[in-house]
């Protein structure tokens, strides 16, 4: 079995598509047109995705997933839209600290004191929740970067789930074109 689309409009205003897996998992998108919302449901989750324009189409918005930065960087809520991990933090921190280069000259903190201040910052991160930052800590974050909480690391990558979404509506998009194409053919 292969993938499946269902696809209405709905009153010119709402496109609704229904995306089923080989494996029978679903995803439900509701996309109005009027305010360039998408909302998702399914086995994924839910997820929120809005755009400022009210002259997208469903199809747009398939087009848009491809560049999954852009996509996540529109959603305003849901379900695992996140995937956190120590291992990303950790080479995060490495660039934050400055802790892959070999000058030691642009850094106000030594190696060392940066190497510390990394091990107090995985001990007090909580994944999505971010970091529990003590006192302590904070004047350590302000001696290496004053305006430290502007671009401390997160962890965080996009979730198989966003990218499952994306994924979705970018076959979509694929099976629409092909078929488009073969009916300017005939």
């Amino acid at each position: 079995m292969t993938q499946k689309f269902y696809y209405k409009l709905l009153d010119d205003k709402v496109e609704h598509l229904v995306f089923t897996t080989p494996s029978h998992e679903k995803i439900d998108y509701l996309f109005n047109r009027t305010d360039s919302t998408l909302s998702i449901s399914g086995g994924y989750g839910c997820a929120i995705f809005c755009w400022g324009s009210n002259r997208n189409t469903l199809q747009d918005i398939a087009d848009y997933s491809k560049s999954l930065g852009y996509f996540i960087s529109k959603a305003r809520g849901g379900d695992n839209l996140w995937d956190y991990d120590y291992d990303i933090l950790e080479e995060e921190l490495d660039d934050y600290l400055g802790l892959s280069d070999t000058s030691e000259d642009d850094y106000s903190l030594s190696r060392e004191q940066r190497q510390k201040l990394k091990g107090n910052l995985i001990e007090n991160w909580r994944g999505k929740y971010g970091y529990q930052i003590d006192s302590y800590l904070e004047d350590k974050l302000i001696d290496f970067d004053p305006d430290w909480w502007e671009a401390l690391p997160e962890g965080k990558d996009i979730s198989d789930c966003v990218i499952s979404y994306a994924r979705g509506l970018q076959m979509w998009l694929e099976q629409t074109s092909k078929t488009t194409t073969k009916e300017k053919n005939h």
